[in-house]
């Protein structure tokens, strides 16, 4: 029954287009095939247009986010913690520091950092004590290529210096403050905890930088608000619910809109195929028929088609404008499922939302959408943005390295203002 509706469609689509010409034939459903054409044009144009420089502030189409577990594994990765030192009056040996991501009230974007110590004093033996410093978490931009974040303990500022849980006496404090100064100026300095590089994606031409770190002291995460030269229609930031699962040790928190606008940079380059055959296998290289081929375009979306929560939205406008002209509005909602380590965009649902001209003729054959390579290459790209997986570390020769990031202590989520996946590193 749906191969005899399909045929009749088919039939019907090329008989009006046989019986009138291109522009006679929209011009009879109510539009104007010139007019159609330019709106196509003006939208290939449009599509995919990038930024000349990045603007690191406002609205971001992406976060990061670490728990304070993590940041002390790349931390206790990047450095060695082995010191001592003497100033005769006094003498230290500093034991394993822990970073502590809270809030300090008068260092901007600064986390705690507890220094666990043995202290020799003069006339006072030897002490049990622990310092605590504040120090702020920088990133810092090369070009548009990467992002690097450190830790500045040059700007260390000491908040507290107790023994046995109580406050040391004065005598005391003064010589092991300028020791722990020496050696988190000196011997840590500015520790490179890791790298975010440019997107490998299409053509390298979109890119992302991180902005000026955030700290969460009720969760104790440290966040970075990711910046695109990808022009976005961007009215907010990623939203996304704070609280931070106990399990996971990275999450990644993606607006909708950044997943639109690389699949436009992706038709816009080429590396999505623009041209879809409705009619047919639908096979890569088989030819497109005048009465069944449409140029496809991002379209606009409208979040109530699929329910949030079940299904990621994506629009699309199908285009024919050479032999009988019309267009589909299309309404793809996208489902994201885990398997091999990987989160998965698979087909939920696909509707026409609207159509003018002869694309009325086809809304019956549009479940053949998803069989196209313009279709499969849509959802290809689409895993590539939610896999991202560019975050570099030090290693021990001084070079970095990729830190590969696997989903066996997963969560996920959608809504129509953003996609939260929370992932954890393979061998940090």
């Amino acid at each position: 029954m749906e191969k005899l509706t399909i045929l009749r469609a088919s039939f019907l689509a090329i008989a009006l287009v046989f019986l009138l010409p291109a522009c006679e034939f929209l011009d009879a459903m109510g539009g104007d095939c010139a007019s159609l054409q330019q709106q196509l044009n003006d939208a290939k144009a449009r599509e995919g247009a990038l930024y000349d420089s990045i603007q690191t502030e406002g609205a971001f189409s992406m976060a990061l986010v670490f728990n304070q577990e993590t940041v002390n594994k790349m931390f206790r990765a990047a450095t060695e913690w082995k010191y001592e030192a003497d100033l005769g009056i006094a003498s230290i040996v500093v034991q394993l520091p822990l970073i502590q991501l809270e809030g300090v009230n008068d260092c901007k974007d600064c986390v705690i950092f507890d220094i666990p110590l043995t202290a020799k004093i003069m006339g006072l033996g030897t002490l049990d004590a622990s310092a605590a410093f504040a120090f702020p978490i920088e990133s810092r931009t090369f070009g548009t290529e990467k992002t690097a974040i450190y830790a500045n303990l040059r700007d260390a500022k000491i908040l507290k210096l107790a023994a046995n849980g109580r406050e040391m006496p004065q005598i005391a404090i003064q010589p092991i403050t300028e020791l722990l100064k020496i050696y988190l100026r000196d011997q840590l300095g500015l520790v490179h905890l890791f790298d975010v590089a440019a997107w490998e994606l299409g053509d390298n031409n979109v890119k992302l930088l991180a902005g000026a770190p955030r700290v969460n002291s009720k969760e104790r995460t440290l966040t970075f608000g990711m910046y695109s030269n990808l022009i976005m229609s961007l009215s907010t930031s990623v939203q996304w619910d704070e609280h931070f699962p106990p399990d996971a040790e990275m999450a990644l928190h993606i607006h909708p809109e950044l997943i639109r606008a690389i699949i436009a940079r992706m038709l816009h380059e080429g590396h999505i195929d623009r041209n879809v055959q409705l009619v047919g296998d639908g096979s890569a290289g088989s030819e497109t028929s005048a009465s069944s081929g449409f140029s496809v375009t991002m379209g606009s979306m409208n979040a109530d088609v699929f329910p949030a929560g079940d299904y990621f939205n994506m629009g699309f406008r199908l285009w024919k404008t050479d032999t009988g002209c019309g267009y589909m509005d299309i309404a793809a909602g996208i489902k994201l499922s885990v398997s091999d380590e990987k989160f998965t965009f698979g087909i939920g649902d696909i509707k026409v939302v609207g159509s003018a001209g002869s694309g009325t003729l086809y809304a019956v054959l549009i479940n053949t959408l998803t069989s196209t390579p313009f279709f499969q290459q849509v959802l290809s790209f689409s895993n590539i943005t939610v896999n991202f997986n560019e975050i570099s570390v030090p290693t021990d020769d001084g070079g970095m390295r990729k830190a590969p990031m696997g989903s066996q202590k997963f969560i996920l989520s959608l809504s129509g203002d953003g996609i939260s996946l929370y992932l954890n590193f393979l061998d940090l």
